[in-house]
């Protein structure tokens, strides 16, 4: 076989000085490689067909850049080289890397999200790639199937591009647009306004009672002083103001939390709202897993459809009447309609 044959493509024969894009470009394909030795009679030795794994040893021969072995020892031949050292390096890293074996590691966006409404089993999902030999080309192809577990089921699956489209449908239906978004955030501020002015006023009347149960401890204590009272009739009392006191306490920190994870979830509620359809969209496939997992819930697939439930308070966009208040409720008060549902 003579060296200068080793590999032509687009009329070109690796012998002449390359850049390693051109080493690249023409070990794009090894198998493409092969057809093209082929197709121009290169044989082996023993005079058959140059195969996948031929030709990789071909590609690997060290006389092309002037060394050859000889008795288990590399000399430097006398001959003019092919190609540098250099490319030839650039040229086995490029075969090495190739050969790996390829670990698929496909992320299914909604797996394990659903149930299969024949058997009640998870659907799950699988990726499947297939070669189409008339285009010399790989195509992925992504399905989500009952996964039939111990269990004869007869539903059929859907592909990841029908189920999203499904899912987008049903996503739209919660999407608020930008005036109501700004609206929601208006109504957000006044409403933290009105909540915070509550809380002032409630945690006034409990520091009171706290200052109360002080003075109770304070004269409990001079009563012990004093002599007045027994150690043990001391220690009974002190309990009893000491647990009124971390109740009021108690009550105090879960008001100015309940306040704080309200105003959290209302935000949270709203710029959901607001950004799901774009989520759908250009969204990666974890933060569309995770939008799912916050608006949805018992998704179903049966008969090639999915069913699908929101969660509270997503659901309130569904009504009509929800979203009239949330349109034309600038000049109402809202706090009487539009917050009752949240």
């Amino acid at each position: 076989m003579q060296l200068t044959q080793i590999v032509v493509l687009n009329n070109e024969v690796i012998g002449k000085p390359h850049t390693v894009e051109k080493a690249k470009s023409i070990l794009q394909n090894v198998m493409q490689l092969v057809k093209i030795g082929q197709n121009i009679g290169i044989t082996s030795i023993t005079g058959h067909k140059v195969n996948k794994n031929e030709m990789y040893g071909l590609l690997a021969r060290t006389t092309y850049y002037g060394v050859y072995k000889h008795n288990g020892e590399y000399h430097q031949g006398s001959f003019e080289p092919i190609i540098p050292k250099h490319l030839f390096d650039q040229v086995q890293d490029v075969l090495h890397d190739r050969s790996k074996q390829k670990k698929q590691d496909w992320f299914h966006a909604y797996k394990g999200l659903m149930k299969c409404g024949g058997c009640g089993r998870s659907v799950t999902a699988e990726t499947k790639r297939k070669y189409y030999k008339r285009t010399d080309r790989y195509a992925e192809y992504t399905y989500y199937r009952c996964t039939k577990r111990k269990v004869i089921c007869e539903e059929e699956g859907v592909t990841d591009i029908e189920l999203e489209v499904m899912l987008k449908s049903y996503i739209n239906q919660i999407t608020i647009d930008r005036e109501v978004w700004d609206l929601g955030v208006k109504l957000l501020k006044a409403k933290n306004y009105q909540e915070m002015e509550t809380q002032i006023q409630t945690r006034s009347w409990f520091e009171k009672d706290l200052e109360k149960v002080d003075r109770q401890l304070e004269a409990l204590l001079t009563l012990r002083l004093n002599e007045e009272i027994t150690a043990d009739e001391y220690a009974r009392q002190k309990k009893v103001y000491m647990d009124q006191r971390l109740e009021i306490q108690d009550k105090i920190n879960d008001r100015e939390h309940s306040t704080k994870n309200w105003l959290e979830l209302a935000e949270r509620f709203f710029e959901t709202a607001y950004q799901a359809r774009e989520v759908m969209e250009k969204g990666s496939p974890e933060e569309k897993k995770t939008l799912i997992q916050t608006v949805g819930w018992n998704l179903i697939l049966k008969d090639k459809k999915l069913e699908f439930s929101f969660k509270k308070p997503y659901d309130i966009l569904l009504k009509p009447d929800i979203r009239s208040d949330m349109q034309g409720c600038q000049d109402s008060n809202p706090k009487k309609r539009f917050w009752r549902p949240l």
